[in-house]
């Protein structure tokens, strides 16, 4: 490291003399500038000249290139991290920003070259470190969990995978649903590599987990391609649901399909698919039923909907049977409720 830096310093001051005589020399300038900035980095030669360097090959690269260029984005997450390791919070901050922005309109312009799970994990550090509440610890016990095991592991393992969807779920529950769904998104990339494309329960819970992020953010026709595809699973036909009469499934399962299937028929009836959620309740309460009973609060709630429904649509004797079932249900009492803490 100490040859490789000594003859990167000569380049360079050499180099510093021409570097705004042409294009290509500056993008050769700025090439071995970075260099340098790594191998510093890398000896833990921290100094004021390293962040100084790190600011010009900011510069000369957004001269090069477009503000949305890959490159430019990884010199604004390289000075990030030096800032956030000098406790420069707002520094280190606005170069986050900046650099999940351009990761954002890359993804949207289909380019999915930049991670953004290493950036949001800094901000997300930045923005909870110091409070004291247990959902904001938990946070960044989860994110300082995750930048180890993907030191550790590299970015595709199934323990990273699991951090990822602790992650996701906690800030959902924060509300902070578009950071969460970046977690969830991830972490279906990472099952996919890891399970060779093949559907799988796990695959499904984090389907349902991002079906259920887009429809909070009135994404509907996306959210239900994801709740669709949850309720595939290997042992069936290709394309086909899981609603096969006689198939069994164990509770946590039959959990997860019965909340999808919730979830499909709110979707339905909020675009007047009429049918369409009929049929999703009607699924549901079939899988309620089996876990937890025919008098469950939530097997009249199910009722319920579906009564109001076949109200609408002036289905009235139906809708009568349905209310009357609710509210039999409402007077006779409650049971437990499942729960499976990976399901949001």
């Amino acid at each position: 490291h100490t040859a490789f830096l000594i003859g990167l310093e000569a380049a360079l001051l050499f180099g510093k003399q021409l570097v705004d005589s042409t294009a290509a020399f500056k993008h050769e300038y700025v090439s071995v500038l970075s260099n340098w900035c790594n191998v510093c980095w890398t000896r833990g030669d921290i100094s004021p000249t390293l962040y100084q360097a790190l600011g010009e090959v900011l510069r000369l690269r957004s001269i090069l290139f477009a503000w949305d260029h890959e490159d430019v984005a990884a010199a604004h997450y390289n000075i990030a991290v030096a800032e956030y390791a000098s406790n420069h919070n707002d520094t280190a901050a606005k170069h986050l920003t900046e650099y999940l922005k351009i990761a954002a309109h890359r993804a949207k312009s289909g380019k999915m070259d930049l991670d953004p799970i290493p950036a949001l994990t800094y901000l997300l550090l930045l923005q909870n470190e110091d409070k004291e509440d247990r959902s904001s610890q938990d946070l960044v016990r989860g994110l300082r969990a995750l930048q180890d095991k993907r030191q550790e592991q590299g970015s595709a393992s199934a323990e990273v995978a699991s951090v990822l969807n602790f992650i996701g779920t906690l800030l959902f529950h924060k509300s902070e649903l578009d950071h969460a769904l970046l977690f969830f998104q991830e972490e279906l990339r990472l099952e996919q590599q890891l399970l060779e494309c093949k559907n799988d329960i796990s695959v499904s819970v984090t389907c349902n987990n991002i079906g259920r992020i887009l429809q909070e953010l009135g994404n509907l026709e996306e959210a239900v391609g994801y709740y669709k595809r949850a309720l595939e699973v290997e042992d069936l036909i290709p394309g086909q649901p899981v609603m096969h009469g006689d198939k069994a499934y164990n509770q946590s399962t039959s959990n997860l399909y019965s909340t999808v299937w919730y979830n499909l028929g709110l979707i339905h009836d909020k675009l007047g698919n009429y049918f369409e959620a009929i049929e999703a309740f009607g699924k549901s309460l079939e899988l309620r039923k089996a876990m937890l009973g025919r008098d469950h609060p939530d097997i009249a709630c199910l009722y319920y909907n579906i009564g109001v429904l076949q109200m609408e649509r002036q289905h009235l004797d139906e809708a009568s049977k349905s209310f009357a079932e609710a509210l039999r249900i409402r007077y006779h009492g409650a049971g437990n409720q499942l729960n499976d803490d990976r399901v949001i």
